[in-house]
C-alpha cells in the first residue's frame, strides 16, 4: 500500500489550469493577463460589455508548475487583475484532485505522445556516407562532385520530410479496474500534442508534461469550452469515469466491443488476441506474438501481474459523441 502511493504521488505532477470567477467593468471586448512562470489567461467577450455594465464571467487560470501556499496564487492572479483596472478577482476554484480514485489507478504510467521516428529508410544515412566519401577522393572533378552533392541534398531531405509522429496527436485512455466484481469508477486520461478543448474544466485536471512548459489558458463562450496552448507539450485531461454496470473479465467481455486486444501474461510474453466482441469470453491467442501494442500504451511495471490492452473505435454508449476524441479509444487494465 505505501508503495502505490508513493508511485501516486511521483506520478501525479501539479495540477495546471483551474477556473476563476472575475468581475468585469464595461466597455470591454475581453481581458488578458501574463502570470509570469506559469503562463497567460485571455478572455474573450461576445457581446461585449457597454460603459457602465458590469458582469461576472468565468476564466480559465494557468498555475505554476511548483506548488505554491494555499491563497498565494490567488493573490499574485488577484494583484495582476486589479493593475488591468477593469476586472477583479471575485473566486479561484480549487484544482481537481481526483480523491475517489485509487492511488493504483492515479500511479499508471500516462500515455507518451510525440516521438518522433524517421519514415525514409535507414539505407539514405548510407547513402550519405558513400556520397562523403567519394566526393573525398573526386575533389578535382566537378560535374562529379556536383553530381553527388545533389544526391546527398535529395536523401537528407527525404530523411527529414519523411519523420512523423510514432504516436496519434490526440488519444483517449480508459484505465480500468477489472474482474466481475470489480466497481468504483476508471480514470479517464485525454493525451494530446501542443494544444486541448476542454469542456468542463471544472470537473477536469489538467497536467502538462515537461511540467514547466508553458500553459496559455483561452476563454469565451461556456458552451465552447476552454482552449489551452503549450508548444512542445503533451496536455492530459483527467477526470473519473463510471462504468456503470460494465464489466471486464475472462469470462465475460461485458464493457465494449474491442477491435484489438492484447494481454501480457504474468511472465511477461505478450499475446495478441484479435477481436473481443461484446458478451463473449476472452479469446484464446497464441502463446506469443510478434505483434506487439503500441510502446507508448505499454506501461514499464514489473513481471508477476497481467497486463490487458484493448481498442475499440466504437463511441461508449454513456458517452456522447461529441465529448470523445477523434480516433480510438483504448481501455488498459491489469491482473485480469
Amino acid at each position: 500500500m505505501i508503495g502505490e502511493l508513493f508511485l501516486a504521488l511521483t506520478q501525479l505532477s501539479s495540477p495546471r489550469a483551474v477556473l476563476g470567477r472575475v468581475e468585469i467593468d464595461g466597455p470591454s471586448a475581453g481581458i488578458s493577463i501574463e502570470l509570469p512562470g506559469a503562463g497567460s489567461a485571455s478572455l474573450a467577450i461576445e457581446p461585449p460589455l457597454v460603459a457602465g455594465e458590469r458582469r461576472q464571467l468565468e476564466l480559465a487560470v494557468p498555475l505554476a508548475p511548483d506548488s505554491l501556499p494555499d491563497g498565494a496564487w490567488s493573490r499574485a492572479v488577484g494583484e495582476t487583475l486589479v493593475r488591468d483596472g477593469r476586472a477583479r478577482l471575485v473566486e479561484l476554484s480549487k484544482p481537481v484532485e481526483l480523491g475517489e480514485l485509487p492511488a493504483e489507478l492515479l500511479a499508471r504510467p500516462r500515455p507518451v505522445l510525440g516521438a518522433q521516428v524517421a519514415r525514409a529508410p535507414w539505407s539514405a544515412l548510407f547513402v550519405l556516407g558513400a556520397a562523403f566519401a567519394i566526393t573525398l577522393s573526386r575533389r578535382r572533378q566537378i560535374v562529379v562532385v556536383s553530381a553527388i552533392a545533389l544526391l546527398a541534398c535529395a536523401s537528407v531531405l527525404a530523411l527529414t520530410l519523411g519523420l512523423r509522429p510514432d504516436s496519434p496527436e490526440q488519444v483517449r485512455l480508459l484505465d480500468a479496474r477489472l474482474g466481475i466484481d470489480a466497481e468504483g469508477p476508471w480514470l479517464d486520461v485525454r493525451a494530446s500534442r501542443d494544444s486541448a478543448r476542454v469542456a468542463d474544466l471544472a470537473s477536469t485536471r489538467i497536467e502538462v508534461a515537461p511540467r514547466h512548459i508553458s500553459l496559455a489558458c483561452e476563454s469565451g463562450s461556456p458552451s465552447l469550452g476552454v482552449s489551452l496552448r503549450a508548444p512542445g507539450a503533451t496536455l492530459y485531461q483527467l477526470r473519473a469515469f463510471d462504468p456503470g454496470t460494465r464489466r471486464l473479465a475472462r469470462e465475460v467481455n461485458a464493457f465494449a466491443s474491442f477491435e484489438e486486444v492484447w494481454l501480457r501474461e504474468a511472465d511477461g510474453a505478450w499475446r495478441a488476441m484479435g477481436p473481443w466482441p461484446l458478451g463473449e469470453p476472452l479469446p484464446q491467442g497464441p502463446s506469443v506474438t510478434q505483434n506487439a501494442p503500441p510502446g507508448w500504451l505499454v506501461p514499464v511495471l514489473p513481471m508477476g501481474i497481467s497486463i490487458f490492452l484493448a481498442r475499440t473505435e466504437r463511441p461508449l454508449d454513456s458517452e456522447p459523441t461529441s465529448a470523445v476524441p477523434a480516433g480510438a479509444t483504448w481501455v488498459r487494465g491489469l491482473g485480469l
